[in-house]
């Protein structure tokens, strides 16, 4: 069988984020949208409690919110982290979502790539490449020309598909699902297909194993490198200029920073175990364990920053952060997680010098004032 865990494959092609351009637009705030009269030139990155696009982009759209709704074209790609998400146009490249409750009603020229909670392709949608699912229930009503690959609980096809290639709990072939290839699923239960299905090609039951799978490491990292990821992606946009700075100084002097951070992991500890055994000291010792906190969580999404900014250094001879490097950044710590011995090493190298890097921010921030 030739299937291939969708978090593999997630990992190894659906991640790519486009580099940020002169002419990309960027929006924060409560509810974003772009109206039908309007038009964004370049890309647009957003990050809110709403976004709703009803003018065309020409570019990409990066976009993070509780509910995001794509109602124009879109002339490169999407990359989506939302609660609700709708496609409702036309996407000229591909399509990257996590979302809980996912749509696509419209023609996409590239591939899908979705990690969610329910994923609905309707009659209306057109997609040229493949669509990659991680997902709790997914129901596909409309033609995908390539394959479908990846994990789910329930699927139900009733349109026309290139071939499928999933692991499932239960697998369904609608009155109106055509498959043009074949069919081949790893399940417990055997496929529902109804009269009217039309597979051209063979069908293939593997049956689930019962025993942890062997790609449960991979789908743990996975799901934790786009985690990440967006973490950082998220951080990148709302204060980009401020990173890039915090990047360049923090890897100008690596062992200066690496330095510091060792000390605050020894020192702030014991400090605040100290300040807290008296009363008179016990509001600051609160007070400074949760900014320690608050550095720990902070330094886990800035690891991919300044790993990508060292891969930026040392292959592109540039100083610059863009969405590109951080992607690759967080690549690469994810990758270290598995490399016996010199892996963990390295990352807790770069976790001390990130740390250090906060702190010399806020020094330097303070000594500014």
């Amino acid at each position: 069988m030739k299937f291939v865990p969708a978090f593999i494959i997630i990992a190894l092609f659906g991640v790519y984020v486009p580099t940020a351009k002169a002419e990309t637009v960027v929006r924060t705030g409560e509810a974003i949208s772009i109206a039908d009269d309007q038009r964004v030139e370049g890309n647009f990155y957003a990050l809110g409690s709403t976004v709703s696009l009803s003018g065309a982009v020409a570019g990409d759209v990066v976009a993070a919110a509780g509910t995001v709704s794509i109602n124009a074209p879109i002339e490169h790609d999407v990359l989506v982290l939302g609660g609700t998400v709708g496609v409702n146009a036309t996407v000229t490249e591909d399509v990257r979502i996590i979302g809980g409750d996912v749509t696509i009603a419209d023609h996409v020229a590239g591939s899908v790539f979705v990690v969610g909670g329910r994923v609905s392709i309707l009659s209306t949608a057109t997609i040229e490449g493949d669509v990659l699912l991680v997902a709790g229930e997914a129901v596909i009503e409309g033609v995908v020309k390539g394959d479908v690959l990846g994990v789910a609980e329930r699927v139900r096809v009733d349109g026309a598909i290139g071939a499928l290639d999933m692991k499932v709990v239960g697998l369904t072939l609608g009155d109106r699902a055509i498959v043009t290839g074949d069919v081949a699923y790893t399940s417990q239960t055997d496929i529902v297909r109804a009269p009217g299905a039309q597979v051209a090609g063979t069908i293939t039951k593997s049956d689930l194993v019962t025993t942890e799978s062997t790609s449960s490491p991979y789908r743990g990292a996975a799901m934790a490198f786009l985690v990440s990821l967006f973490a950082s992606l998220s951080i990148y946009l709302v204060l980009k200029r401020p990173l890039s700075l915090y990047a360049r100084q923090a890897t100008d002097n690596i062992a200066r920073e690496g330095f510091i951070g060792f000390g605050l992991l020894v020192a702030v500890p014991v400090a605040i175990m100290i300040l807290m055994v008296s009363v008179l000291g016990l509001f600051l010792g609160l007070s400074l364990l949760a900014i320690f906190l608050m550095m720990l969580v902070l330094a886990l999404p800035l690891m991919n920053v300044i790993a990508g900014t060292l891969i930026g250094r040392t292959f592109q001879n540039t100083h610059e952060v863009n969405t590109l490097l951080i992607t690759l950044g967080a690549l690469a710590v994810q990758m270290m997680l598995f490399v016996p011995v010199i892996g963990p090493i390295l990352l807790f190298i770069l976790f001390l010098v990130t740390i250090g890097g906060v702190a010399t921010g806020i020094y330097r921030l303070l000594k500014s004032q």
